[in-house]
């Protein structure tokens, strides 16, 4: 993310407000989780947005063809479509709860 606010020009305020944002602790990931986590942040740039007239933008989730065309394109053959679809949804749940506690 800090790449591409640099690229695009963002001030010195933001890219220090997003770095401090982007320093998180590492996790753990099994591996039977790992190709949903990667399509899950493969989707970092498909969240809907709301933009209200007054108030700050807040994300609303990411569009189901989203999710299904990034899984048809990196899921390996055979992989099951349906569960990892599912899977990712409950992780934008749980994303929305943190994007709207940190709101």
């Amino acid at each position: 993310m800090l790449a591409a606010l640099t690229a695009a020009g963002a001030p010195a305020d933001v890219l220090t407000a997003a770095g401090a944002n982007a320093a998180v602790e590492p996790f753990e990931v099994f591996e039977e989780n790992w190709e949903t986590v990667k399509a899950f942040l493969e989707l970092e740039t498909c969240w809907t947005w709301l933009v209200p007239a007054m108030g700050r933008p807040i994300r609303s989730g990411i569009a189901a063809s989203e999710i299904r065309a990034t899984l048809e394109v990196l899921l390996p053959s055979g992989a099951d479509l349906r569960q990892t679809f599912l899977d990712i949804r409950a992780m934008e749940r749980a994303a929305l709860e943190v994007f709207l506690e940190q709101a």
